[in-house]
């Protein structure tokens, strides 16, 4: 989350070196692009990040925390915990044997919602996957949706 920076939007592009391939997936995504499910574009999103907090980070601190000050990038985990922490209080059912849903679940739901709108191979490409497997994982609904039974000829 560090790299996720204004300063990354150049020319319609929001530019992304992801972190887990320490820098080696590099992605040039159009801001354009959105999700009509929620009726809003990487451009507005991006836009409704910015605030009073003066700072280069897309999502900044807003308040002091430890050694951190307002504007200075969160670390990865920091997301994770305050998603945890605004989960827990909304009382999300989760069934017998089952963990509640992750921060990075997140990034599961865009695969689903972004193939559905623009094809697996436009979802993989955006998650940045090599594999079309990798990206499969993403999608898989965990026994939630219904498979449809096709019947070919008689």
């Amino acid at each position: 989350m560090k790299r996720m920076r204004f300063d990354a939007v150049k020319g319609g592009f929001l530019y992304v070196e992801q972190q887990k391939s320490k820098g080696r997936t590099k992605l040039k995504i159009p801001i354009s692009v959105g999700l009509t499910a929620l009726n809003m574009t990487i451009e507005d999103a991006i836009r409704g990040c910015r605030d009073s907090i003066l700072s280069k980070s897309i999502i900044p601190h807003v308040r002091h925390k430890g050694v951190a000050k307002p504007g200075d990038s969160p670390k990865l985990a920091s997301f994770s915990d305050a998603f945890a922490k605004f989960r827990d209080p909304a009382k999300i059912k989760v069934p017998t044997g089952r963990t509640p849903p992750s921060f990075h679940e997140i990034r599961s739901l865009a695969a689903h919602l972004y193939s559905e709108e623009y094809g697996p191979e436009f979802a993989q490409a955006l998650l940045g996957h090599k594999s079309a497997a990798m990206t499969a994982l993403y999608r898989d609904s965990r026994g939630r949706e219904w498979a449809e039974v096709k019947v070919v000829g008689r």
